[in-house]
């Protein structure tokens, strides 16, 4: 993975969980260094959890290897895609809906945020299991 690009920097989408820790450890160890964001939807209780699980990372490989860059709100953009996209989700349930719609929000943000700092990789921290 570390030979593919020569900007050996990555934005790791913390959760505060355990995958996106280590996603975010594994990256540090292939080489790059890594930026690590949060998101708040206005409905999380995992602000706190988040800053906590990145400070671990942050302490383990040191601040030239691993930073914690910020919990980003999300909210606003969250409730617009919910209402851009409401008359087209007919097959969803509103629980569904607005976990789709939250994760769109994160994404856009966090590529947002690689747009802004120039970096080009972008790792989720899901499970390869989760369903979206």
């Amino acid at each position: 993975m570390g030979d593919i690009l020569e900007n050996k920097k990555v934005v790791v989408m913390m959760s505060g969980g355990r995958d996106s820790m280590l996603a975010a450890c594994y990256m540090v160890e292939d080489g790059y260094e890594v930026h690590m964001i949060g998101f708040d939807n206005g409905h999380m209780w995992e602000s706190d959890y988040i800053q906590e699980t990145a400070g671990r990372v942050v302490s383990t490989y040191g601040k030239d290897k691993a930073m914690f860059d910020g919990i980003f709100p999300t909210a606003g953009k969250m409730y617009q895609k919910m209402r851009a996209v409401y008359k087209d989700a007919g097959k969803f349930d509103f629980e569904q809906m607005t976990c789709l719609c939250c994760q769109l929000s994160m994404f856009e943000e966090a590529i947002d945020y690689c747009r802004r700092n120039g970096i080009d990789t972008l790792a989720s921290g899901h499970r390869h299991s989760d369903p979206y």
